[in-house]
């Protein structure tokens, strides 16, 4: 056994459950106080000699059949600073954790705000962790997981964690777009959350870039959804003040356009091709008629991005 005080963070921890509730849920912890219970980790932890040994008293805390709430939230907490030092996330397998953080997604979404910040740091850019979390069905359990959350934050971390599970693990991403991945990623794109739709892209133009999907994932196993939703997307922002204004969320969906349209331009028809080309030429219109009534804006990088679309579409036509 370490010396970590386990009981002064189970007392500060219970200050957050709601007592009215009968399941005893955690109530919902802004950053501030996140953050104080994480720094408190820190400094208990200052005497602990070997982390590995409090990974384990974690699990084992995570796995009793009696352990409320607020004992996960700080079994949690504690793990959340283990992952941050040298080698530890690399005994998570070893060490039997990887269950124990995928059964926590059943639990509250105070519990699962902290093990998706756990998933997406202790995965990330790690292949072992990536592939003994693969291994236990993560990629299933986090998008089912995603998929029943309401609010943006947990979608978009859920996603995060979606994406540093497979993200430069080539076993793990050829697996996402084999299971249906792109029209996932389609499914987010068309989510009401911005910064959602941002996260899909962004994952969208890393499977561009790492050569992980072609023309024919899009235009044939796809049948062009994906297209159809950033096309969406830039009609929206044409009717919307409010995304009109982003300037850089649409930024990144033109770009996410032209991306997609460069791997695709050799395959596709010329009715696709006309197709994007009219929802091009509308937006770069209405970028040019809105940055005449509003100077100040600077949105010249995505009309260029525009024009370079337009360009690759014509230059095959």
């Amino acid at each position: 056994m370490t010396d970590f005080n386990w009981s002064k963070l189970l007392k500060w921890s219970s200050n957050y459950i709601d007592e009215s509730d009968s399941s005893r849920r955690i109530k919902q912890i802004d950053p501030e106080k996140l953050e104080f219970l994480q720094g408190a980790v820190r400094e208990a932890m200052k005497g602990v000699v070997d982390p590995n040994k409090l990974l384990s008293e974690a699990k084992l805390k995570l796995e009793s059949d009696k352990a409320e709430e607020e004992v996960i939230l700080s079994a949690l907490a504690v793990i959340d600073r283990c992952v941050d030092l040298p080698d530890c996330s690399l005994n998570l397998d070893k060490l039997g954790l990887i269950q124990p953080l995928l059964n926590c997604l059943s639990k509250s979404e105070e519990i699962r705000n902290l093990t998706y910040q756990i998933l997406s740091k202790s995965m990330q850019n790690n292949p072992p962790v990536q592939t003994a979390f693969g291994n236990r069905g993560a990629l299933t359990i986090i998008t089912e997981a995603v998929h029943l959350e309401i609010s943006e934050l947990m979608q978009s971390r859920g996603i995060s964690a979606i994406s540093s599970l497979i993200r430069h693990n080539p076993d793990m991403e050829r697996e996402f777009v084999i299971e249906d991945g792109l029209l996932q990623i389609e499914k987010w794109m068309r989510s009401e959350f911005i910064k959602v739709r941002e996260k899909s892209m962004s994952l969208l133009r890393h499977f561009i870039h790492q050569g992980v999907i072609s023309s024919r994932d899009v235009l044939e196993i796809n049948n062009g959804r994906i297209i159809d939703a950033i096309l969406d997307l830039q009609r929206k922002n044409c009717e919307s003040i409010e995304e009109s204004q982003n300037i850089q969320y649409n930024e990144t969906l033109s770009e996410t356009l032209f991306q997609v349209v460069n791997i695709c331009k050799d395959h596709m028809k010329n009715d696709c091709k006309e197709k994007i080309l009219l929802q091009v030429n509308r937006r770069a219109n209405f970028l040019s008629n809105y940055m005449k009534i509003c100077p100040q804006d600077d949105f010249s990088p995505e009309h260029d991005m525009l024009i370079k679309c337009k360009e690759l579409l014509k230059a095959d036509m």
